[in-house]
């Protein structure tokens, strides 16, 4: 408004818009605080009227390292109130971390203020065992390295033991990502040593780390003892020494003496002590090998190390014998003849002669020389005696040195010599494997041996006092390197029975004694006739071919031998034959018979025999030449070929006649089925019939016939025959049974 004196009061009105909203702040009274318990406090303020309270939210953006209330209220007349921001100790050197504080309301923008919580914390490793206690022998015990910081990323620790002697460790391990911690074995070292207990200590240590530290007692297993050791096992007995190592394991602050002992001062000898000085383990002294001169073979000699106290300590050294247990063998001659030669050796020994001694005697070449298997040197006796034969082997080998040996367990082996002077002259000989052998398919192996060197061939001719009854080689060859060599003997089979026989084989060769053999051949034939045909077949009627019947006998004296034929209708032959001294064959004629019957080729058995001999035997063929007719040749009357004369003979014809009629007849081809010309006219007519009726009636009433069939006795029969033929002719014209009988008479004429 506006007024002056006098004047009317002037107004007008004027809006003030706000230029800030509604909004919390926050301040610190320290911005930093150490995370060991360390505080700040906060005051939280609005700017808006305070006629009312204002609850207001606070937040910490990171709990881990402060923590403030979850709310605080303004009261009504306040613009402000304040609050308290405490550090978080989370025992994990993670640095200094700054943290957010946030104050929030509704309809209120944020207030925020950082605080910095300062790290009391440093990077440390920590090392824990379990357990903290093992013995020196296959103790073990678990180990676990610990980080404080952050997980973020593997590390790489670096571990080690302060007595490597007591425990070992690896050498690092790695605390992978997300993982806090590790764990390894300690391992505790057995060091043979009475040293007590020891405590190592297990190290954990990496960059920017304080490193982490345990202790590991290692219990004492050990007991106090000496052990004893030799540079070598065996020393010679001549001149021989080696060295030995003594060695104690106890503390070393004091000098130890050692006493020394042999168990066989004869063999080695040692000093009587030996001291391990101050600060030493161990001390060396001497063994020194005894010569004694005897073969008494080697010698086993304990050393024993003694102090009291101490398990003794002992080691063992063989003694090398240098005197060889040995038998020497002596020959009185240097040569003696291959026949009934003779020497005599001796075998001596060079050791004690307490006890008797068994000898083995060899010989390297046994074919040449003999000698004892075992001979004895009797207790007291430092030798013995024996005698050596020769051996005569036929062979020419020259004369041949042969070396002799004695031996026995446990000694050197003696040789001796001896010369033996050939005798022998070149011989061939000659063996057959089987001295007898059939003749039938007989085969031995025959062999033909030299006596002499192999260095070459040797071509040897064969020869065979019977050469018709085996079959050998002229020559045989007897290789390089071999004495010997086989050839084939096959018999000879001539089919002759003359008995057993046998033969001489030789061998001879230029330069060699011949030799022979003798084989027998086993006769496998036996006295037999055979017949030999000229031809094997004839024909009918009065063919003829020559035979011949031989033996395979001697023909000293003369056989007279039967003949027979099997079937004399086809084929003849003579009574007998004879054989003359002199031959082996004898020739007879074999003749055809006719017998009138179509019954194509037959073959007849002709036998030729002797009392003692095996028949001899031949088939020939009859060939027939006779041909297939209307009439039955065995029985015109006969015309079915039942081999008897029946009513059905007659039947067989009437069934014709009445299927066919009368008619000249063909020849026929093959054999007929009904045989229809009883009559032979050449027709088939009922004079045909007739014929065979006639035949019956006669035979029936007694007259003569043959083979006439049971029913024929039977009377009424003819009464049947006679209608059936008066029935049959009364069909017929007068100038059919006009023909019928002029054919008739004309047959009977003819």
């Amino acid at each position: 408004s506006a007024s002056a004196t006098n004047f009317v009061t002037g107004a007008a009105t004027v809006t003030i818009v706000d230029n800030e909203s509604p909004s919390l702040s926050l301040t610190v009274s320290r911005d930093s605080i150490s995370e060991d318990g360390g505080t700040s406090t906060i005051t939280v303020t609005r700017n808006t009227p305070t006629a009312q309270s204002l609850v207001v939210t606070l937040r910490s953006s990171d709990t881990t390292a402060a923590t403030v209330p979850n709310s605080v209220t303004i009261p009504a007349g306040a613009n402000s109130i304040t609050f308290l921001a405490t550090a978080t100790n989370d025992s994990i050197a993670d640095g200094n971390q700054q943290v957010t504080i946030t104050a929030s309301a509704t309809g209120f923008s944020n207030g925020t203020v950082p605080i910095v919580v300062v790290d009391d914390e440093i990077p440390t490793l920590g090392v824990s065992l379990s357990p903290i206690s093992v013995s020196e022998k296959n103790g073990k015990s678990r180990a676990t390295v610990t980080r404080n910081t952050p997980t973020t990323s593997s590390l790489i620790v670096n571990l080690s033991s302060s007595d490597l002697s007591a425990a070992t460790v690896p050498s690092s391990v790695v605390i992978p990502v997300g993982a806090s911690f590790v764990s390894f074995d300690v391992i505790a070292v057995d060091d043979s040593i009475v040293d007590g207990s020891q405590v190592a200590n297990i190290s954990a240590i990496a960059s920017d780390f304080v490193p982490g530290v345990a202790q590991l007692t290692v219990t004492d297993d050990d007991i106090a003892r000496l052990t004893l050791s030799t540079a070598v096992t065996s020393i010679s007995e001549k001149d021989g020494t080696t060295t030995a190592v003594v060695t104690r394991n106890t503390s070393v602050v004091l000098a130890m003496s050692i006493d020394i002992i042999s168990s066989d001062p004869l063999s080695v000898v040692v000093p009587k002590t030996v001291t391990i000085p101050i600060g030493a383990e161990s001390t060396t002294f001497l063994l020194t090998a005894i010569d004694d001169a005897i073969a008494d073979g080697n010698q086993l000699v304990t050393i024993t190390t003694a102090a009291n106290g101490m398990i003794s300590g002992t080691s063992d050294v063989n003694v090398i014998d240098d005197e060889f247990a040995s038998l020497m063998l002596r020959v009185d001659k240097s040569s003696i003849a291959e026949r009934d030669g003779q020497a005599t050796a001796i075998v001596t020994r060079n050791t004690p002669v307490t006890n008797s001694l068994e000898v083995i005697i060899a010989s390297v070449d046994a074919s040449k020389v003999q000698v004892p298997l075992i001979v004895t040197i009797p207790a007291g006796q430092a030798s013995v005696s024996f005698d050596v034969l020769s051996i005569d082997n036929t062979k020419v080998d020259g004369d041949q040195e042969v070396m002799l040996s004695a031996s026995s367990l446990g000694f050197a082996i003696g040789q001796g010599k001896i010369t033996i002077l050939d005798d022998d002259v070149p011989t061939l000989q000659i063996v057959v494997s089987n001295t007898s052998i059939s003749e039938k398919d007989g085969v031995t192996t025959g062999i033909v041996t030299r006596n002499t060197s192999t260095t070459s061939t040797l071509t040897v001719g064969l020869t065979n006092t019977r050469s018709s009854l085996v079959d050998i080689p002229t020559t045989v060859v007897i290789p390089i390197g071999a004495v010997s060599v086989s050839f084939s003997i096959k018999a000879i089979n001539d089919a002759f029975a003359d008995g057993d026989d046998s033969l001489e084989l030789s061998a001879a060769a230029s330069g060699f004694q011949s030799s022979s053999g003798t084989l027998n051949i086993i006769e496998d034939d036996v006295p037999s006739l055979f017949i030999e045909l000229a031809a094997t077949s004839i024909f009918e009627p009065n063919g003829t071919t020559t035979a011949k019947v031989k033996r395979n006998t001697p023909t000293t004296n003369a056989l007279i031998v039967s003949l027979a034929s099997s079937d004399t209708g086809e084929a003849v032959v003579p009574e007998a034959v004879m054989i003359p001294a002199g031959a082996s064959e004898a020739s007879f004629t074999i003749t055809a018979m006719a017998d009138n019957v179509v019954d194509g080729p037959q073959k007849a058995q002709v036998t030729a025999s002797f009392v003692g001999f095996v028949a001899g035997l031949a088939e020939i063929t009859i060939v027939d030449v006779d041909v297939w007719t209307w009439t039955n040749q065995r029985n015109p009357l006969d015309t079915d070929d039942d081999n008897t004369v029946s009513p059905l003979d007659v039947l067989s014809l009437i069934n014709d006649l009445n299927s066919n009629g009368s008619r000249r007849l063909k020849p026929p081809l093959i054999k007929p089925r009904v045989f229809l010309d009883p009559d032979r006219d050449g027709f088939v007519s009922p004079l045909d019939v007739l014929v065979i009726v006639n035949y019956l009636n006669r035979a029936n009433s007694g007259g003569e016939g043959e083979a006439v069939s049971a029913p024929l006795r039977d009377r009424s029969v003819n009464a049947v025959m006679a209608f059936d033929i008066d029935q049959y002719f009364s069909h017929w014209s007068s100038d059919e049974l006009s023909m019928v009988r002029r054919r008739r008479q004309s047959n009977s004429r003819s």
